[in-house]
């Protein structure tokens, strides 16, 4: 369902962070080519496999500025699998469980 060979940068502000099994959900308002505001969703992994990467369920919270990578989905949707969330004030998490939850930051 998502291309694990593309990597991609969006910058948005967090509208909802979703803490639920079998998988967690960050949605998130960006700005396309045009200055509308679209939304995105984006999938992680189990709360589970999140809290042992440091997540909480208070991790992301609306209004937060956030600059996400993801591995956008094949159909073009504005969709994509979470990876690392780089907040404004500098700090990251990163998707954990597999592969690029143990990787150096990208950013």
């Amino acid at each position: 369902m998502y291309d694990r060979t593309i990597e991609t940068s969006i910058t948005g502000t967090v509208t909802q962070w979703d803490w639920t099994n079998p998988h967690c959900w960050l949605q998130i308002m960006v700005d396309d080519e045009n200055g509308t505001p679209r939304l995105w969703v984006l999938e992680a992994n189990s709360t589970g496999q999140m809290a042992r990467g440091g997540w909480t369920a208070d991790s992301v919270k609306p209004g937060d500025e956030v600059t996400v990578i993801i591995n956008p989905i094949r159909d073009g949707t504005r969709a994509g699998r979470l990876g690392t969330v780089r907040f404004s004030d500098g700090h990251e998490l990163q998707r954990a469980g597999d592969a690029l939850g143990t990787r150096r930051s990208p950013f």
